[in-house]
């Protein structure tokens, strides 16, 4: 089944300053980074189709670009999630009544998934082999990652709706913790003949002589 979302899907909520912003899942990646220019931030992701990508396929496929990493991706940023699941269950990790009920609906759920962690943890070779797998950028399938890194079922279960491409349940809202949109940027690309040449970094200059550049 594949659900376009229309306009209707397009709210969003400037949180904190801009520290964080709330979206609904048909917002499109650059408008989010638009609502949030006047704060000089933006969001982690910046998928190379950030100007037609929806924030709904952005979470559910992880997208992360050349620049934000494994540090400001999706998974790193997300800061609460409004998610439908299955059997029509709303679960809103940003309103503890929400959480509350959830424990309590679909204890079977969690428990399973903390009985998941709880072998992770048990096997050494497994966690490291985790572990070693995400500290690179690595998109594909669930993000196992989830069951190493937190112990709550229910931040495992948010984590795992990241890059999950829309199998375990329906994003219907997302708030993330939004980057620094630093004004000035600039790249290079020096080639040297060989690493030997390379010159020693120098030490960084003292914050009065550095100045941005215009």
């Amino acid at each position: 089944m594949l659900i376009t979302l229309t306009d209707d899907w397009r709210n969003h909520d400037i949180l904190d300053d801009g520290k964080k912003i709330r979206l609904q899942p048909g917002v499109i990646g650059a408008d989010a980074n638009r609502y949030l220019a006047p704060f000089q931030r933006k969001i982690g992701p910046d998928p190379a189709s950030i100007n037609s990508c929806k924030i709904g396929g952005i979470a559910a496929n992880n997208a992360s670009g050349m620049c934000c990493g494994t540090a400001q991706n999706t998974y790193k940023t997300v800061d609460a999630m409004k998610v439908v699941f299955h059997d029509g269950t709303l679960l809103n990790t940003a309103d503890h009544d929400s959480v509350d009920a959830f424990r309590q609906s679909h204890q079977v759920l969690l428990a399973g998934i903390q009985s998941l962690c709880a072998d992770v943890q048990k096997n050494e070779a497994l966690k490291q082999r985790i572990q070693h797998k995400y500290r690179l950028k690595n998109t594909t399938g669930y993000a196992l990652n989830a069951l190493v890194d937190f112990t709550d079922p229910i931040d495992v279960l948010i984590h795992l709706m990241v890059g999950s491409e829309g199998t375990l349940g329906f994003i219907a809202e997302i708030t993330y913790n939004t980057v620094i949109e630093h004004p000035f940027k600039a790249s290079a690309l020096l080639v040297f003949n060989d690493i030997e040449t390379l010159p020693t970094p120098s030490p960084p200059c003292p914050k009065p002589l550095c100045q941005p550049l215009k």
